[in-house]
Parts: structure tokens; sequence; C-alpha cells
């Protein structure tokens, strides 16, 4: 639904609303009082009746999420300007990059740093950076990195993919 020709920001941000609406009905959540929060003006208007819809896109994930708003028993929709959303921008920013296959050249990068990826123990690794001067500490299991690409955009830096790449090499060796 949110890849190709057809998808839009607003398709994106419906889907996510339609997704997590369909997860808190699925588990339980249908008497509970349900606050559905979203840095998208124009969804959470719509949904909250303030805004016509007047997209052929969105008419139907519309009508879907009003549906499922309605299986709730107390169900607010609240805008949050993105400057004030920065936590679930950064978890969005993070699913993405997790998701999305990575960049060529940083696989490349990984695959030359990989060697030297040193187990710690507990899923941890040392990763050196690309220059060899410092060392960032991975940990697989969270899917964190201390450096400073990860600490700022949240994304799957070259030093876990670096730590991948030579968990992968070590199986494939047994």
């Amino acid at each position: 639904v949110c890849s190709g020709p057809g998808a839009t920001n607003n398709v994106a941000e419906y889907t996510a609303v339609i997704r997590a609406l369909e997860w808190l009905l699925e588990s339980g959540y249908r008497d509970e009082e349900v606050e559905v929060c979203s840095d998208s003006q124009l969804c959470i208007y719509q949904l909250r009746g303030e805004y016509a819809v007047k997209s052929p896109r969105v008419a139907p994930l519309y009508r879907r999420a009003k549906e499922l708003a309605g299986r709730f028993r107390r169900l607010r929709f609240r805008w949050v300007p993105r400057e004030q959303n920065t936590e679930a921008d950064a978890l969005s920013r993070r699913a993405y990059a997790r998701a999305a296959p990575p960049d060529p050249r940083r696989l490349a990068r990984a695959a030359e740093l990989a060697p030297s990826v040193r187990p710690l123990g507990g899923g941890r690794f040392a990763v050196p950076s690309q220059s060899g001067r410092e060392e960032y500490l991975v940990d697989l299991a969270a899917g964190t990195c201390t450096c400073p690409d990860f600490a700022r955009y949240g994304v799957k830096c070259k030093h876990i993919l670096a730590a991948e790449v030579r968990v992968q090499s070590v199986r494939d060796a047994l």
C-alpha cells in the first residue's frame, strides 16, 4: 500500500493509523480510552471531521480508519506538530531504516570493516570506524550503535551492518 506510484505521504499516514487501530483492537484495547496522535494535520483533521476528504486515493483509507475508530468505546485523534514529535519521528526513521534494503555503498564499506569486528559477547561487538582511529559499540539485539550517525539519524549504520556481516560469515563457516 505504501510503495509504488500511488503511494503518497497521506496514504502512508492513513495506513499507519489503520495499522495502529487494527493492532489496538486485536490487542484488546476496544474498551480503553485511546488517543491516536500524528504529525499529519490533514489526516487528523479529516478523521476528526474538520476537513473534507477530497483525494480518491485517501477516501477508502479514510473510510477504513473511521470504521475501525467506531469500534472503540472512547477514541480521540490528536494532531502533534512535527517539531513536538521528535521521538515518534526518530522511531519511524529507525523502522524505515531497518526495513529498507541497505545502501550498496554502505554495505560495501561494512564488508570491508567486517573482518575487524570484535565479538564482546551477548550480541555486542566492537566495530572500528572507517579510519580505524575509533571503535563503536554495536548491540545487535537492540539494533544500536554508539557512532554519531546512529545517534543523529537512528538508522542502521555501516557498523551494525559490519557486525551482521561478521556474524553471517561465522555462521557460513560452520
